[in-house]
């Protein structure tokens, strides 16, 4: 396919596509772009991407650091983000806390772990109403075993599941704070799409967000899946006018 199309350089930008097209790559001795835009694992047999590829780019200096050291010259780009111009941010509601969170639904992004300090925080709260927006497609037997929670815990008026968002800026702007729960992102897009808007930004101490966020500067950070200390970090940022 490649010499019959005349491909004279490949670029691939996530772990399956890098795996499927470095070897033909190689053997059509044409140039391949490997692009690392998640974690990646400490495994041994990562040398090998020297032997298969010829540039090395990543999204993050945390992936970097996570990188076989037989690998140099490699390039850190950060994910681009479109920058939203004359766009107005919505006033702060004072009745009710819009939470929300934008991306993949599924067990690894820390979702669970969402619901569980919101539970907290909707139930041992009397003087602000909150309410929690989950935007995104994701596993659909784990989204109904999310429902299931949120019934439980008598919070479906107050949890909402609203499936994929088209713009994800329109969504991040209407909420109050932006909750980044996942400890394995390479990078966190939806970080800098948040302070793009002015919307503050909670997320959890791990992977390429400690690169974005300067705690309590440009947002806050707390310890991952730990419960008590996101509903502290939400409360303390809602009680505190300058963060």
């Amino acid at each position: 396919y490649l010499k019959k199309e005349n491909i004279t350089l490949v670029h691939c930008n996530d772990l399956r596509t890098n795996l499927s097209w470095s070897v033909p790559a190689l053997f059509s001795k044409i140039p391949l772009i490997w692009h690392q835009r998640t974690l990646i694992s400490n495994s041994y047999w990562w040398k090998i991407i020297k032997i298969i590829t010829s540039e090395y780019i990543v999204t993050s200096k945390t992936i970097l650091k996570k990188l076989s050291s037989n690998l140099k010259n490699i390039k850190v780009i950060p994910n681009p983000i479109i920058l939203q111009k004359n766009f107005k941010k919505k006033e702060y509601n004072k009745d009710i806390v819009k939470i929300g969170y934008c991306g993949r639904i599924v067990r690894e992004k820390n979702i669970e772990h969402l619901l569980n300090s919101f539970f907290k925080l909707y139930k041992n709260n009397n003087k602000f109403k909150f309410q929690l927006n989950i935007a995104g497609r994701g596993e659909k037997d784990f989204i109904n075993y999310l429902k299931g929670l949120t019934k439980t815990n008598n919070c479906t008026k107050n949890i909402n599941f609203l499936g994929f968002v088209e713009n994800s800026y329109n969504f991040i702007k209407n909420q109050d704070i932006l909750i980044c729960p996942s400890s394995i992102d390479g990078f966190g897009r939806t970080i800098i799409e948040s302070m793009s808007v002015n919307t503050p930004v909670i997320a959890a101490n791990a992977g390429g967000h400690k690169d974005l966020i300067q705690h309590n500067i440009n947002g806050i950070l707390y310890k991952p899946k730990d419960d008590d200390d996101l509903t502290l970090k939400i409360k303390n940022l809602i009680k505190n006018k300058i963060l």
